[in-house]
């Protein structure tokens, strides 16, 4: 007896677990630095499988390395010039992706000099309070 042509339709079901982010615990890291400084790495752990693949968006000055297969690390140096820089890290498998916002906060270092200073009557106690953004920009001399 010839044997018949048969299928079968199997469905096939990969599991996994969307990642999410375990560390840093908070929403959005935000980081506060004087420009042109390297900042703290920040390190990144997250849940999920299978294995997480984590990238971010091309912002100069800043690498993110993967450490593990659920951990990576963020380096870098804070831009030169005062403002806010977003970088988007995010940790994606098979399963889904999670993302998270990092904001570095570019602060230019106050410089005080004879110029920039109020007169004051000789030995009077002299007191002056400048916020970040009417600080009197430094010049590097040359």
């Amino acid at each position: 007896m010839p044997l018949k042509n048969a299928t079968k339709k199997i469905t096939l079901t990969i599991n996994g677990t969307t990642p999410s982010f375990k560390t840093p615990s908070v929403n959005d890291v935000n980081v506060t630095q004087t420009a042109g400084t390297n900042i703290q790495p920040i390190d990144f752990e997250v849940t999920g499988t299978p294995d997480i693949t984590f990238s971010m968006n091309n912002v100069e000055g800043f690498t993110l390395e993967q450490t593990g297969s659920h951990t990576a690390r963020l380096t870098g140096t804070a831009p030169s010039k005062a403002g806010k820089t977003t970088i988007t890290i995010t940790a994606s498998n098979a399963a889904g992706k999670a993302t998270k916002k990092v904001v570095i906060q570019s602060n230019k270092e106050p410089a005080i000099t004879a110029d920039s200073l109020k007169p004051e009557t000789v030995n009077e106690t002299y007191s002056n309070n400048y916020d970040n953004a009417e600080a009197p920009q430094y010049t590097e001399p040359e």
